[in-house]
């Protein structure tokens, strides 16, 4: 297998991404976690993610409704709230951006520093994902205790619904 490490991180970074799914089918977008809505935990995730990770800059595409205070959870929001739909199709584009970014990786340039920092572009993807999963059980915990079930989390392809299923069964 040509560049093992990075057909990892790809497959790793799929997984990863198919529990953003969940959470979108489970969750209340509009109720408030930590004085926030959900739908702008999430979208600071996503934001934070592709920040960090695509480069050059020019492969990132922000959404129309981008403003900047909209990441940046200590400034209040006083904008109209994003709908489940923009949302979604911020994560569509964002999910395009990355595997476009990813597919033009192999396993040297994975463990080379981009220009203008000192972390390896491998550490910096594994500390994104630690984050982004971190924000996904966040939010499932919180669906968990307004629902009463529990979201699915995904840490292999094996165990994929096919039925759109989302919670746990009991």
């Amino acid at each position: 297998m040509q560049n093992p490490l990075t057909q990892l991180m790809i497959h790793q970074t799929e997984i990863t991404l198919y529990n953003i799914q969940v959470v979108f089918s489970t969750c209340k977008l509009e109720e408030e976690l930590a004085e926030q809505p959900v739908w702008r935990l999430l979208y600071r995730a996503l934001y934070r993610f592709g920040r960090s990770v695509i480069e050059p800059e020019a492969l990132r595409k922000l959404p129309a409704f981008h403003t900047p205070e909209l990441p940046d959870l200590s400034v209040p929001y006083h904008g109209k709230p994003v709908s489940k739909e923009a949302l979604v199709d911020y994560y569509l584009d964002f999910k395009a951006q990355l595997f476009l970014y990813l597919d033009e990786l192999n396993d040297e340039l994975l463990m080379l520093c981009p220009k203008n920092s000192r972390t390896p572009r491998l550490e910096t993807l594994l500390r994104e994902l630690r984050r982004f999963s971190y924000e996904i059980g966040r939010i499932n915990a919180f669906t968990a205790l307004q629902t009463g079930k529990q979201p699915l989390f995904f840490d292999d392809d094996r165990n994929y619904p096919a039925d759109h299923r989302f919670f746990e069964e009991g």
